[in-house]
């Protein structure tokens, strides 16, 4: 069985209104390039830690730089799909059920965010032998200290609103 049998409905936040069919697809000032409330200083730290992650990223899954993220809804009722969209830093002021179009990966966030609290030794340095521990724990949804999954899909088609803000 494919991982949407398994693990779907599948749901992304978002600051956009979009129509029924519209095909999401990554963002080229989205969140793994930074994010808008970073100063020059947190995009360039931020850029090299993503850069880093990706480097431990399995030939087989999608990069975070290409990638449209969701969130599982399968068997939990939508506040606590809400709860894991902002957890996980997503919008909420429009929440899309969608169809992932294309291959999936499922990694555990929990990692990333331990990833990035150790990701720097000093205000220029990585890191690397904590990054590249965390980073392989994310890629492969490895139960972390608090398990909350991202998909990764690159593209995706908008299914019906669900939640808006």
């Amino acid at each position: 069985m494919r991982i949407a049998d398994l693990e779907g409905p599948f749901y992304h936040g978002t600051t956009r209104p979009f129509k029924t069919g519209f095909l999401l697809r990554p963002q080229r000032d989205g969140y793994a390039q930074g994010d808008a409330y970073m100063d020059a200083n947190e995009k360039k730290l931020h850029a090299a830690m993503e850069k880093a992650v990706d480097s431990f990223r399995p030939p087989d899954a999608v990069s975070r730089f290409k990638a449209v993220f969701m969130i599982s809804g399968h068997g939990k009722p939508l506040d606590q799909v809400l709860k894991e969209i902002d957890w996980a830093g997503g919008y909420l002021d429009f929440v899309y059920e969608v169809e992932p179009m294309a291959h999936i990966t499922k990694c555990n966030l929990s990692w990333y965010t331990v990833a990035s609290e150790q990701a720097y030794v000093d205000s220029d340095t990585l890191n690397m032998e904590s990054l590249e521990h965390c980073a392989r724990n994310y890629w492969s949804a490895a139960p972390g200290p608090r398990t909350l999954y991202e998909y990764l899909t690159p593209s995706a088609i908008i299914r019906k609103l669900v939640h808006q803000e």
